[in-house]
């Protein structure tokens, strides 16, 4: 019991730790991206609020190259990962991430709850759009599937669903204070995690979680002009009709399709599949 107790005083320590990363990250990366978040365009702007990550990623590595027993960690982003090649990463990745958002979106379109209507395609935005978003979903994954994902994966060697939990619910906390946030929409948030988490357990692949959040983000917010977890980008490919978008199974008019009974079964419906995959995957390595 009493070691039991210093286990979870542990993980409570760790989650601080994260959140301490990110918090002196933000500061840092704030003042990086200063010229952007000044910009006297929105569109910059809001894009200089995704490099600000930036910080988050120097902070994160940083602290985990100075603590010592933290460097281990870091073969995890490289060939210690075995899933870390390109094929994995891009039949993970883009499935789970920019696939699976884009389903649920056209199921929102198809039964009438959202009208999108072309805005602007505007190559260099795209592109800077594209590598920040990638800066803001990899330091998140960084923290919490890297970082904190490991730290419990050690302290539970024997228990792999206590870390796939813990950073998946550490994830949603992470978002609680965003705008229009309802339980439902933190419930699928934990449940994004729990795939994204999966995905590192069974497949080793921490880089298919990076671009598996990139496409869902990129995907929501600047190709379809959705808001991404409740906040509305400055710039986007195509725009939501907001004055006719009705809350529905599909569609939350304050969160977006991530606050919607339609995310949670997809999303859902892809843990179980990924479990099952896994499972054969890890399998057939024990006979082999």
């Amino acid at each position: 019991m009493k070691d039991t107790v210093i286990k979870c005083l542990k993980v409570l320590g760790f989650m601080i730790v994260a959140y301490l990363l990110t918090l002196l990250g933000e500061l840092l990366g704030g003042l990086l991206a200063y010229p952007l978040l000044h910009s006297s365009s929105d569109a910059i702007q809001f894009a200089g609020m995704y490099f600000a990550f930036i910080g988050i990623w120097i902070v994160t590595i940083a602290y985990c190259l100075i603590v010592k027993n933290n460097r281990k960690y870091f073969s995890v982003l490289g060939k210690g990962g075995r899933g870390n090649n390109a094929k994995t990463i891009l039949a993970l990745g883009l499935p789970l991430g920019l696939g699976l958002n884009l389903l649920v979106a056209l199921v929102a379109m198809a039964h009438g709850d959202i009208h999108l209507y072309f805005s602007e395609f505007n190559v260099p935005l795209v592109l800077l759009f594209i590598v920040t978003v990638a800066i803001q979903c990899g330091a998140e994954e960084l923290t919490c599937r890297w970082f904190l994902y490991q730290k419990v994966k050690d302290l539970f060697p024997k228990y792999p669903l206590v870390p796939v939990i813990i950073s998946a619910v550490y994830f949603s906390l992470c978002h609680v204070m965003n705008p229009g946030v309802t339980v439902l929409s933190l419930t699928n948030i934990v449940l994004i995690g729990i795939l994204y988490a999966l995905v590192i357990y069974y497949y080793d692949c921490f880089w298919a979680c990076v671009l598996a959040h990139t496409g869902w983000n990129f995907c929501q917010s600047i190709l379809l002009g959705l808001p991404n977890s409740g906040i509305v980008s400055a710039y986007s490919i195509f725009k939501l009709d907001a004055a006719n978008a009705m809350n529905s199974f599909t569609y939350n008019t304050g969160f977006g399709i991530e606050g919607t009974v339609m995310s949670s079964v997809v999303v859902a419906i892809s843990i179980v599949i990924v479990v099952i995959l896994g499972r054969k995957k890890k399998a057939k390595e024990v006979v082999a």
